[in-house]
């Protein structure tokens, strides 16, 4: 919800579920809903004749919305299980800030050696994204748990198309020489291999 003193200068602050905030008469305000949301607004007296709109209600820009997903999403308080597309998002948003992007693809090793790989893999990115099979979706609680990842990725399709799509600055295997890796540099990443040994 965005409020403010005119249309042009409103602050937003996220609401969670069954938020209330009061607003004072005269105040701008917007609502955008990220995900399936029922608002309801009331008023102790409503007349059209005496209501303001600068904007009608209806559908934000593309471009805005993809920039209000950006920072849903990277809210504290959301989940950091992300669609490719909605981890698209947000890797845009931060090349654009300038932050180092890392990805991993977890693999079938043993857990304890993925949170060796993923101990690594936090060395070489500010924000680590760590890509997920649909055949490991049932430990997905516990990798989400590992405190070395900012955002798990619901892998659909092929490790190389989440690669395609979030274009990271740096991308940790343990074979370098996969298919994966070869599609990470041709993205433009740097290609870091992590040990199979934890040290």
């Amino acid at each position: 919800m965005e409020t403010g003193d005119s249309p042009d200068n409103l602050v937003g602050i996220w609401m969670g579920d069954n938020t209330k905030i009061r607003l004072k008469p005269g105040t701008w305000h917007r609502f955008t809903g990220m995900l399936n949301t029922v608002m309801w607004e009331g008023s102790t007296h409503h007349d059209e004749e005496d209501t303001v709109r600068d904007l009608k209600g209806g559908t934000v820009s593309d471009e805005e919305f993809k920039a209000l997903t950006a920072k849903f999403f990277t809210f504290e308080n959301q989940d950091r299980r992300l669609s490719l597309a909605n981890a698209g998002l947000i890797t845009d948003t931060y090349r654009k800030e300038g932050k180092t992007v890392g990805l991993y693809l977890i693999g079938n090793e043993s857990l304890d050696q993925q949170v060796a790989f993923l101990r690594q893999s936090r060395l070489y990115s500010e924000c680590l994204f760590v890509g997920v099979p649909k055949s490991l979706m049932p430990l997905l609680d516990i990798i989400e748990a590992i405190r070395y990842i900012d955002y798990v990725v619901e892998v659909e399709g092929a490790g190389v198309d989440v690669i395609k799509r979030l274009k990271p600055d740096v991308y940790t295997t343990v074979n370098s020489s996969s298919l994966e890796s070869q599609e990470a540099t041709k993205q433009g990443a740097t290609v870091i291999p992590v040990s199979k040994t934890s040290k």
